[in-house]
């Protein structure tokens, strides 16, 4: 019935829902086919009338070659003189047609007065060529069909009538092949068609069966026509008329009878002539339409309605407006259909079922769903809420619409301020917070998982483990998120830790929350993601205190107390000695300390960054070293500054890790060698080089060169505690940067410093 599962209602509720949907479809599919069936008995609808015209318009039409109409028209008229002409041309006419060898005429001309010229007319109809004359109805009751006279009515090969019958709309669409009489008369039509061609068992009940529906095959003028006058006058070649049946009667305008059709259209009428000639193509091609039986008719106008319904049923009561719409489509594809089979079945009373069937089910649905809103909305006013109540719950339903809307918003209004609170108290928790169900999609978020997974609040595609991978590197997926493993297990990912992108180190708390939804969907879990980092980073800091303290510190310590403890011996050392011993362990003691503090403050402390130009900063750094390098003889080369690279960086920490650098450089450089400093940019990058020319560092010592309290190879002989490179490491982390080392071609050893720039755009 929706997009939500069927099954997510409890049983019990399941069944009533069902059981109350099925009775109203019930009761709404006989209410709308009992509507559908008194419609039928109750007469001929209008719109039946206009469904007809408009599907003959849509029919094939086929056209007998065959047939040809000999106007009586204006210009006949107008050569012949006015109307009535003597029966002398009546005569000639005839000839002429004998003459050309035309298989049948029919006069459409009434002969009820007697003429002087009646005998010769006579003769004239028993010249050969079968001739077919009409009656008419009596003026006055009990309108009985009056033939022509006597001798005319002898002579001719078939007499009848050419009398119709206007629907309700005043249109000729139907027709009597037998008048009933007294006394019986064919159509006149039907007459001739008797005479000339063989007549079927099917055929001929039809035509006692009662009237009969012509179809049309086009407006006036469909047939072909010629003028009455250009016959007399042998202008028609013999050719164009042998073997044709003639159909004689009158078009010109205010003579003869003319009749509204369905085809007329803007001409309005059409001449008796000429729906005489219609009906004769239809005897010939077979394609006389009769009316379903009523029976037949009742039952298929109630059809549709139930259709309707069972669409409706089968589809799960959705898109109702589709199946109305479709099963109207449906109902008038038939009604064509039958038609084209020669069959008519009107199609108002189907359709008007089918309106009933769908605003009776329209209106007895949404009842349904008003009286379950309102008992739903009672029991959502006694269920405890963790809010204020707004208003003091109401134990009796609401009466009028007004009212019904008024306490649906009051209902929905207290759903979405305890959805606001939830979403509220959800936002306030201090850890990052994922609403997820059994299959790991995220329902919901809290502020502070938004922003640190960048998740969207609700989604209905982006699951946990999705998230989880995005805020880790690849290289270090840990096993619980592995697919390969198997699905997914939300349960067991409580305790499991990962570090994410920016290095944090995080635990996953899970914990089940339950509602009171069937047991398929009943457990959600909620996962919190826990830092770590400020605990690991006490325990790392409480690590090095305790190494530096126990055997950084200690070691000078235990050496000056060694060399005290000589001087009482037996054999001491000469004062200068000792001074100078103690000295360089004092030295030492006070290089280690401030090594020490300088790295605490470069990990532990925030980085007080602002722009600075790079080049100062190498510049000061380089001032600071040179009494180092002057002791030594070595040079320290800065041609390659670029003066315009500009880093957000904190100057102090900076400065140190460029001192750290170039001491180095100066430290493991022979004498009477140079040290070069270079400050390029490269892409989005700011690099600054400093090369020496010293020993170089070993493959092995590369890999843990930026490690506290780690010394290469090359380091032995001289002075330091490990704590210089990885204070430089430090430093360059803090600042979004790098350092790296490698060895150049010339032997010595290249350190450098990768800072991003302060507009962040490579160019």
């Amino acid at each position: 019935m929706s997009d939500l599962p069927w099954s997510a209602l409890p049983p019990k509720r399941r069944r009533a829902l069902a059981r109350q949907f099925l009775q109203q479809a019930v009761l709404v599919t006989l209410l709308a086919m009992l509507v559908a069936v008194l419609v039928e008995n109750s007469g001929s609808w209008r719109f039946n009338h206009l469904v007809h015209d408009q599907l003959l318009k849509t029919q094939p039409q086929q056209r007998d070659p065959g047939l040809l109409i000999v106007a009586i028209d204006n210009a006949s008229l107008e050569q012949l003189g006015r109307w009535p002409w003597p029966r002398s041309r009546h005569i000639e006419l005839l000839m002429q047609l004998h003459n050309a060898g035309v298989r049948a005429v029919l006069m459409d001309l009434v002969f009820a007065e007697p003429s002087d010229s009646d005998t010769d007319l006579a003769t004239a109809l028993r010249a050969g060529t079968p001739v077919f004359i009409p009656g008419v109805r009596s003026p006055s009751p009990p309108y009985a069909l009056l033939p022509p006279v006597p001798p005319l009515a002898q002579a001719a090969a078939g007499v009848g009538h050419i009398e119709f019958t206007a629907d309700t709309d005043g249109v000729i669409r139907r027709l009597a092949l037998l008048d009933r009489g007294p006394p019986a008369w064919p159509q006149i039509t039907w007459t001739l068609f008797q005479a000339l061609y063989p007549v079927s068992t099917e055929l001929r009940q039809q035509a006692e069966a009662g009237p009969v529906m012509v179809p049309f095959q086009g407006s006036p003028g469909a047939f072909p026509t010629i003028s009455y006058h250009h016959v007399l006058a042998g202008r028609v070649p013999d050719s164009l008329l042998k073997d044709r049946v003639v159909l004689v009667g009158a078009t010109a305008a205010g003579l003869g009878d003319r009749y509204p059709v369905p085809t007329s259209g803007q001409y309005g009428s059409m001449p008796g002539v000429e729906i005489q000639a219609h009906l004769l193509n239809a005897l010939l091609a077979g394609q006389l339409v009769t009316e379903v039986p009523p029976p037949l008719t009742r039952w298929l106008s109630a059809l549709p309605a139930l259709l309707f319904m069972t669409a409706l049923w089968l589809s799960g009561w959705r898109a109702v407006h589709l199946w109305a719409l479709l099963t109207a489509l449906l109902t008038l594809a038939t009604s064509a259909a039958l038609l084209r089979a020669g069959l008519w079945w009107p199609p108002a009373a189907a359709l008007l079922g089918l309106v009933a069937a769908y605003l009776l089910w329209w209106w007895r649905s949404q009842t349904a769903v008003l009286n379950w809103f309102d008992q739903e909305l009672l029991t959502l006013k006694k269920e405890p809420s963790v809010l204020p109540p707004s208003s003091p719950a109401q134990e009796t339903y609401p009466r009028s619409l007004v009212d019904r809307i008024m306490h649906l918003e009051h209902g929905i209004h207290e759903l979405r301020a305890s959805r606001r609170f939830i979403g509220n108290m959800l936002d306030s928790l201090p850890l990052e917070t994922f609403l997820v169900d059994p299959s790991g999609r995220v329902l919901a978020v809290s502020r502070r998982a938004h922003q640190w997974s960048h998740c969207p609040h609700t989604s209905d595609h982006w699951t946990l483990r999705e998230r989880l991978l995005t805020q880790m590197p690849e290289t270090r997926v840990p096993d619980f998120l592995d697919l390969s493993h198997g699905p997914a297990q939300i349960a067991s990912w409580d305790g499991e830790e990962f570090i994410d992108r920016r290095g944090r180190t995080v635990r996953l708390e899970v914990s089940p929350l339950h509602s009171h939804m069937p047991p398929s969907a009943s457990t959600l879990w909620l996962v919190c993601v826990v830092d770590l980092s400020a605990e690991r980073q006490a325990a790392q800091q409480r690590a090095h205190m305790l190494r530096f303290l126990s055997h950084d510190l200690k070691a000078p310590q235990a050496s000056m107390l060694a060399l005290l403890d000589l001087q009482g011996s037996s054999n001491p050392l000469p004062a200068p000695t000792l001074y100078q011993r103690l000295r360089q362990q004092l030295h030492h003691t006070l290089q280690l300390v401030d090594g020490f503090t300088q790295y605490a403050k470069a990990e532990y402390t925030p980085p007080a960054l602002s722009p600075v130009l790079l080049a100062n900063l190498v510049l000061d750094a380089v001032d600071r070293v040179w009494p180092q390098a002057r002791q030594k003889h070595i040079a320290l080369h800065c041609d390659e500054l670029d003066d315009n690279l500009a880093v957000q960086a904190d100057r102090a920490l900076v400065a140190r890790a460029l001192v750290n650098l170039l001491d180095n450089a100066i430290k493991y450089s022979p004498a009477h060698t140079a040290v070069q400093v270079r400050l390029v940019r490269r892409g989005r990058w700011a690099e600054c080089e400093v090369e020496d020319q010293g020993p170089g560092v070993a493959s092995s010592d590369q890999a843990k060169l930026f490690e506290l309290y780690q010394r290469g190879i090359g380091a032995l002989g001289t002075e330091g505690a490990g704590l210089g490179l990885a204070f430089v490491h430090t430093v360059m982390a803090k600042h979004g940067g790098g350092v790296h080392c490698q060895n150049s071609a010339s032997g010595g050893a290249v350190f450098t410093l990768r800072f991003p720039l302060e507009n962040g755009r490579p160019e």
